[in-house]
């Protein structure tokens, strides 16, 4: 973990590149979250996001790996994943532009998108050298006490 002068703790970790490791992500996120008190919904919804995200840049966008980075605020938890080939950017924007909508029943793919979209209060995409980028944002709701 890292500490930023103006946004706090941050988490920045790199795995390799096949699904299996996205539990590593999972698991590691969720307690940097729950060390912070972010609100068990909240971290449900950003870690089906997160997950979402990095299935796609391993499956879809050709990464060999992906970065999370994520920092908690006061108001908002902030998620950057890095990972796939810039030359699948516009099909992976024309993919987050369709999101606000679910596919059709009888598409058997295409839902990963929607879910990301559903779960974040913010997604966008762009690029990080060669690599694409996908950066989502979370209102942060208080932790419930006990």
């Amino acid at each position: 973990m890292k500490r930023g002068p103006s946004c706090g703790p941050r988490f920045d970790l790199r795995v390799a590149g096949d699904l299996a490791v996205v539990r590593r992500v999972r698991e590691e996120l969720r307690t940097f979250c729950k060390r912070r008190g972010v609100a068990s919904k909240t971290v449900d919804d950003l870690l089906l996001a997160v997950t979402e995200a990095c299935d796609n840049a391993l499956e879809h966008g050709g990464a060999k790996g992906v970065r999370v980075l994520a920092a908690v605020r006061a108001d908002r938890i902030l998620v950057r994943v890095i990972g796939g080939s810039r030359k699948k950017l516009d099909s992976l924007q024309r993919g987050i532009d369709a999101s606000h909508r679910l596919p059709p029943d009888d598409w058997e793919r295409g839902r990963g998108l929607f879910l990301v979209r559903s779960c974040v209060d913010r997604v966008g995409v762009g690029t990080c050298g060669e690599e694409i980028e996908i950066r989502m944002t979370k209102r942060r709701r208080p932790a419930a006490p006990g």
